[in-house]
């Protein structure tokens, strides 16, 4: 490659374009418009349920998170790939995915309930909690993957907002005029999955695989979605789960409702500023991936990083600004605790920027066992810290830890991603976490 042909942008690595990848519109209505729906719900729940019942659905989703990756357990990646290099053999990689989710779903539900009813969680929260665990299992039936695999972006994001809409319709409309009591919250998720999964596979994913011819078995694919890969993929999902949301967990074993409702508050201001960003990260996956094995390297990721970085750091200091009206503006008067645990979280935002981006890449790129690694070590510290942290000072004790964490989390990528991409990739590598859209 000449030097010139490195400064054009048609024919230069996916990297250079990621920025007006066509597919993120797409991406961006169904996820903005879902991401607006629950937004609404949590400013519902605060508003009319108060901060206690707020703190519970903290609770509820982050378990709803670990059990969705437990019954994906690194299938909806795995797959993705799969049926973007084979989409001669849609039908059998459709077959073998769900059903291993399938037999996930079923321990992975029972655990969520278990954990409900007798872990370590508030008391006033383990209805909603238990509740919330068995909503999970319609998300088993969902073919979100393959639509993302196969670019169907518009399917993927109807599934997106329809599992959220419908949630918040039913829980204000039951609230409102029914006086449901918290645990309509779980039964409108519930509804949700089930529902848009099976419009999904009704009107598009029906069509689809019956249309698709029967393939002859095949090796690579059989391969890849056997227990090997998908263990390493979910573990490395799993521990990047607990690293975004253990802080939650602990936070509530540790102290009251309350203070995992303001936390949660505070927090949430953290993740609506990123939503756009994470869009930006789904669209950019396919394109990493698509990266030759040569520019696989830090100084290819170098420039991104430090405009991540310096945009980051923007928007921390804008946030710092108008955090105390916009958390009084969207929970309230009685949330005015969470401006204080705003601060330390917004922190965060330039280091996260940064986690997210590499941790995408390494993904991408065939190197779950080193995005394990190096989740691992930072999850670790995360949890050591909050344990220490969360029974002396409670929520402001988890705010803190957030950023720290955040810094060992990126210096941890770094040191593994530089050590990884050392050394040539191995074929086993290659063939049990192919590279998407490659």
């Amino acid at each position: 490659m000449t030097k010139d042909s490195q400064l054009e942008p048609d024919k230069a690595s996916p990297l250079l374009n990621w920025a007006r990848y066509h597919s993120l519109a797409t991406i961006a209505a169904g996820e903005g418009f879902a991401r607006v729906c629950n937004l609404i719900l949590l400013i519902f729940i605060s508003r009319k349920l108060g901060v206690k019942v707020t703190g519970a659905y903290a609770l509820a989703q982050a378990l709803a998170l670990y059990m969705s990756q437990g019954i994906d357990l690194g299938l909806r990646h795995i797959g993705a790939g799969l049926v973007a290099t084979h989409p001669k053999h849609i039908r059998i990689i459709a077959q073998l995915v769900q059903r291993k989710r399938l037999l996930l779903t079923v321990p992975v539900v029972i655990l969520g309930y278990c954990y409900g009813a007798l872990g370590p969680v508030p008391h006033d929260t383990r209805s909603l909690i238990g509740f919330y665990a068995l909503s999970m299992t319609g998300y088993s039936f969902s073919l979100d993957w393959l639509a993302w695999g196969l670019k169907c972006f518009a399917w993927m994001s109807y599934w997106k907002a329809s599992v959220s809409f419908l949630g918040l319709a039913l829980t204000l409309l039951s609230i409102h005029f029914l006086h449901s009591d918290m645990r309509v919250i779980a039964l409108g998720n519930g509804i949700g999955l089930a529902l848009s999964s099976y419009v999904l596979w009704r009107f598009w994913g029906r069509g689809l695989l019956t249309k698709s011819a029967i393939t002859a078995d095949n090796n690579e694919i059989r391969s890849a979605t056997s227990w090997r890969p998908i263990l390493w993929m979910g573990l490395a999902m799993l521990a990047n789960q607990a690293f975004n949301s253990l802080d939650i967990v602990i936070l509530g074993s540790l102290s009251n409702s309350t203070q995992t409702g303001l936390y949660s508050a505070a927090y949430r201001i953290f993740l609506l500023v990123l939503a756009i960003y994470y869009l930006a990260l789904q669209a950019m996956y396919p394109q990493l991936a698509a990266t030759p094995i040569e520019q696989r390297s830090l100084q290819t990721l170098r420039p991104y990083l430090a405009k991540l970085a310096l945009i980051g750091i923007f928007i921390a200091i804008f946030m710092e600004l108008i955090r105390s009206p916009l958390i009084t503006l969207l929970y309230g008067p009685a949330f005015h605790d969470a401006i204080m645990l705003a601060t330390p979280i917004l922190l965060s935002i330039p280091l996260e920027l940064l986690v997210s981006f590499l941790l995408t890449a390494i993904i991408a790129w065939g190197q779950s066992r080193t995005a394990l690694i190096a989740t691992v070590i930072a999850g670790t510290c995360n949890a050591t810290l909050n344990l220490l942290l969360i029974p002396k000072f409670q929520a402001l004790g988890a705010a803190y830890t957030t950023p720290i964490s955040y810094g060992i989390f990126l210096l941890t990528l770094l040191v593994c991603l530089n050590r990884s991409i050392s050394r040539p990739f191995s074929s086993h590598t290659e063939r049990a976490f192919p590279s998407v859209y490659s």
